[in-house]
């Protein structure tokens, strides 16, 4: 899945067909926040946008740039820290945040909307996608972990590799209206839409007025 000329990785990108491809114009530029090995980069490249990723991790770029290497992809990769990236003020007509939500704190959203708004031309747009967690949990015995943390939304959690054993994977307690609360701190709320059960898209747009926090 990691491979976006893979049929599984296709599969996984699908979704933005019909979910960013109406907010995109042809040549765009277009920013994948978290991009990993560029699978969502790859695809808004197809759709039509000029295509830019960053992400944290230096063997997901290096793959990814392997990728568009042997594929005669112009989409270029950095490795960044999403709280102070590698672009000049307004650069970029949409930002995209899929999917990795749950892998942020409290702060650090309110610090990457603050910097995606910066990075946003006037009247540009983020798009982000959020798994709501009470939605999910419902009716479930333990709808908020034992280990949540109030102040970060912290609930711990670890990833078993077979063969090398556990590594800590924290992830967040998210909802929907606490997601339009913290990114609607830098960015203005447009828009949302459930895109499969438990799971919205969220629009924020830039505008002269969106900083409202500092």
């Amino acid at each position: 899945r990691l491979d976006f000329r893979t049929a599984e990785a296709r599969i996984y990108t699908a979704w933005m067909e019909e979910h960013v491809r109406p907010y995109l114009h042809p040549g765009d530029l277009l920013l994948d926040v978290g991009c990993g090995s560029g699978k969502q980069t790859f695809k808004a490249e197809s759709l039509g946008a000029r295509a830019f990723g960053i992400d944290c991790a230096v063997e997901m770029i290096r793959y990814a740039r392997e990728i568009a290497r042997e594929d005669g992809s112009g989409a270029q990769f950095f490795v960044a820290d999403y709280a102070a990236m590698p672009f000049e003020d307004h650069r970029f007509d949409l930002a995209l945040f899929p999917k990795n939500t749950v892998e942020c704190s409290y702060a650090e959203a309110s610090f990457l909307s603050q910097e995606i708004q910066r990075v946003l031309k006037l009247g540009g747009l983020l798009i982000l996608t959020v798994r709501d967690a009470l939605l999910h949990r419902a009716g479930s015995p333990a709808a908020v972990s034992e280990s949540y943390d109030v102040l970060s939304g912290g609930e711990g959690g670890a990833v078993s590799i077979p063969g090398q054993g556990d590594f800590e994977y924290p992830t967040y307690f998210w909802t929907v209206g606490f997601a339009r609360f913290v990114f609607g701190q830098h960015l203005n709320f447009k828009e949302s839409r459930e895109i499969s059960p438990h799971t919205y898209q969220l629009v924020f747009e830039s505008s002269e007025g969106a900083e409202v926090a500092g």
